[in-house]
């Protein structure tokens, strides 16, 4: 796997990798110590390397049944816990009440929908379902999902109303692609990827299908990033904000210490959720040749995260030459608040 050399390589080596579907999260392990000794992952020339968040679902789905309703368009599966390494994106809301008390020019979504909704994607086919709030909605719409109470029990109504055991069903098992562990990773290069169904929420920090998590010096150039619930590509220097204020605190004081300069350039990014490109105290960043396309699905506009470009706090960082269209629900860039 991708994760097992990320484990392994150190400054000035390189992880160069084979056409080939890798379902699994990249958790780089070292950074590099200059720009000429980088770590970087990289396709091999020629090569399409897609990293998947999502795991095939068994040929399992039987005729669905909730308690006292029952119709013959709808199907159901139940997952094993182990298919989850990294928690369920289908036990966790989109944006929780906890999640909105941090964000609190939003607290008039908490406990509504499409907040209250989960996380967690189905693809059939390569096609995204929609999250239904109720399971009486599903016969009404082809191409829909609903998530029991259990947070592992899946109802489905198929498109075309076919028989799901028939089809390639997807569904998402993480909420990252790349994301280390610890902040303050330096100098590494993502080049030439394809990122795909990350079921990643609506937080403003800690989201990003490609997340730096507050590291420095990243290079970020010639991926797609596709079909994920929320944003795309999350930098700055910031990693998490938190209600416990201790913790708020320790990473603002340890983001005022980041040099910052992460580039992100030629990337082609559709179907994110939320946003594209996203980030808090964003500093000495590069986002430039970007194209941004049919993203902003999850219409959730007036929670004010969403846009193409979306970065806050800026110092020092030039965007230019990016191309976007057909965003739903937010500006194609916003540079929030307290730029220098």
């Amino acid at each position: 796997t991708i994760n097992r050399a990320a484990q392994l390589v150190r400054a000035g080596q390189r992880v160069v990798i084979k056409s080939g579907v890798y379902r699994e999260q990249i958790t780089p392990r070292f950074g590099g110590d200059g720009p000429d000794r980088m770590v970087s992952y990289e396709a091999a020339p020629g090569a399409r390397v897609v990293i998947m968040g999502s795991r095939e679902v068994p040929s399992a789905w039987k005729p669905s049944r909730n308690p006292g309703q029952f119709s013959e368009r709808l199907w159901m599966v139940t997952l094993p816990e182990s298919l989850f390494e990294r928690g369920n994106p289908f036990a966790l809301q989109n944006a929780s009440a906890e999640d909105i008390a941090i964000m609190p020019w939003a607290k008039q979504w908490a406990g509504r929908v499409p907040y209250t909704l989960k996380r967690g994607l189905i693809f059939q086919d390569g096609r995204r379902l929609a999250q239904m709030a109720v399971y009486e909605d599903l016969v009404r719409l082809a191409g829909s999902y609903w998530v029991g109470p259990d947070s592992l029990t899946l109802h489905i109504h198929p498109f075309d109303d076919v028989n799901p055991n028939d089809c390639l069903m997807e569904v998402t098992v993480q909420q990252h692609l790349f994301k280390p562990d610890v902040t303050d990773l330096g100098y590494v290069r993502i080049k030439g990827l394809t990122f795909m169904h990350a079921g990643n929420g609506y937080p403003r920090t800690g989201v990003g299908a490609i997340f730096a998590m507050g590291g420095h010096h990243w290079l970020i150039e010639d991926n797609v990033v596709a079909q994920v619930g929320s944003v795309g590509i999350e930098i700055g220097t910031r990693s998490l904000e938190s209600a416990d204020r201790e913790k708020n605190r320790l990473d603002n004081e340890r983001a005022e210490r980041s040099p910052g300069c992460i580039i992100v350039r030629d990337n082609h990014l559709s179907e994110c959720g939320t946003g594209g490109i996203q980030g808090l105290e964003v500093r000495r960043a590069l986002v430039e040749n970007n194209q941004i396309f049919h993203c902003g699905w999850q219409d959730v506009e007036r929670y004010y995260e969403t846009a193409g470009i979306k970065l806050l706090v800026n110092e020092g960082t030039l965007v230019r030459r990016n191309v976007i269209g057909h965003f739903t629900a937010g500006p194609a860039i916003w540079l929030d608040w307290d730029n220098k």
